[in-house]
């Protein structure tokens, strides 16, 4: 039962401490960051045979980097700054998702520089919706019992499913009063947000968080960082793997195979009076790599709208592309919570994420329904 990866990759990408005088030449990282992006919008433009002004451009990028790395190299003396893997991730989600957003405007007949106005209630939209999903649906005992938990998204928690909530919301205040209507912009929205998921859940890969069930498939992945997993099942789960290491079990079996346990030492793991240590051992066991599957939803959804909207352009009704997007992505989304681990636990076998998917992919294939149905026949196909 040896697992393809032994996940051991720091979520910190690096850490900015007072004692380090974080200094003019680290500052070169940071604009060398900047232009990296630059060179990656610089070739999708010439791949997609688009106009860009590369001087102006470039400068803007360069600027950006500087100011950046100058503001790191002043406030570094006085507070320890942290840069994460996964917002690192998320941010490049964005700018990724404007540049694209940018074009798909400019290709439909508006104007580019809506999808700027409009990414700023995007943004603000999604981590509303994403944090108030995870609050109300996932873990409500603890965040309202410490209800100044809830504005610190710092500290983890968001619901993918609260990102449609959220990005309705702000879709509907855009467009109040703007010369687009709420499905043309949906339908603006899919493919770029196909991409994104592919960004955010590399940033959960890296994070060691949101992991796979327990498995001895030969591409599970085991989340280590030195003596303690980089995931720790919530006590709540660990009960439910406990009960679950009877003789003759599965899991028994794969605890015993991959730490190499007697009989005598697992009876003393049971016994143990704090379970800490058979806590974090059921944690390090490898794992299907769930977030990589979901890194692949995200490419198969973007193909699909991809081939959609090339092979039926003129033939989709306002919203069809934008509804696909939900459909496609929480029918798969559905399918992979069957083997990531629980983060609520429920009654019935289904987890709450597969609840809220259901929820989401009736309202998506109910809309499509409702559109096609308005949908006016030609007046010659009547005749």
């Amino acid at each position: 039962m040896k697992p393809l990866f032994e996940h051991d990759i720091s979520p910190i990408l690096f850490n900015i401490k007072p004692d380090m005088n974080f200094g003019y030449f680290e500052m070169l990282y940071v604009v060398g960051g900047f232009l990296f992006l630059f060179l990656i919008r610089y070739l999708y433009a010439r791949y997609r045979k688009l106009t860009i002004n590369v001087l102006t451009e470039s400068v803007y990028f360069l600027v950006t980097g500087l100011v950046l790395g100058f503001l790191l190299v002043k406030l570094s003396p006085i507070t320890e700054i942290t840069i994460r893997y996964y917002g690192v991730l998320f941010g490049l989600a964005a700018v990724m998702g404007l540049v694209y957003l940018k074009y798909l405007f400019s290709k439909a007949g508006y104007d580019s520089k809506m999808a700027d106005d409009f990414m700023i209630y995007f943004l603000v939209g999604i981590v509303v919706g994403a944090r108030l999903v995870h609050v109300v649906f996932y873990n409500p005992d603890y965040y309202f019992s410490n209800p100044s938990e809830i504005i610190k998204v710092w500290h983890g928690g968001i619901a993918s499913h609260g990102v449609v909530v959220g990005g309705f919301t702000a879709i509907a205040l855009y467009v109040w009063k703007k010369d687009i209507t709420f499905h043309q912009l949906l339908d603006l929205l899919g493919m770029p947000m196909a991409l994104a998921t592919v960004f955010i859940r590399l940033g959960n890969f890296i994070n060691g968080e949101i992991v796979g069930r327990v498995t001895d498939l030969p591409w599970s992945v085991a989340y280590k960082q030195g003596p303690e997993p980089v995931y720790l099942i919530p006590k709540k789960v660990f009960k439910y793997y406990k009960d679950q290491l009877t003789d003759g079990s599965t899991l028994k079996s794969y605890l015993m195979s991959y730490y190499n346990l007697t009989a005598e030492k697992f009876k003393g793991l049971m016994s143990a009076v704090k379970e800490e240590e058979l806590r974090s051992m059921i944690s390090g066991l490898p794992r299907h790599p769930s977030q990589i599957y979901e890194m692949i939803n995200g490419l198969i959804v973007f193909g699909i709208l991809y081939y959609m909207s090339k092979k039926y352009k003129d033939r989709l009704s306002p919203g069809i592309l934008g509804y696909t997007f939900f459909i496609a992505y929480f029918t798969l989304r559905f399918l992979v919570e069957f083997v990531k681990e629980f983060q609520s636990l429920v009654p019935s076998g289904l987890t709450m994420g597969q609840y809220l998917s259901l929820a989401m992919l009736l309202f998506a294939v109910g809309m499509v329904v409702y559109i096609q149905k308005k949908k006016k026949i030609p007046s010659d196909i009547t005749n």
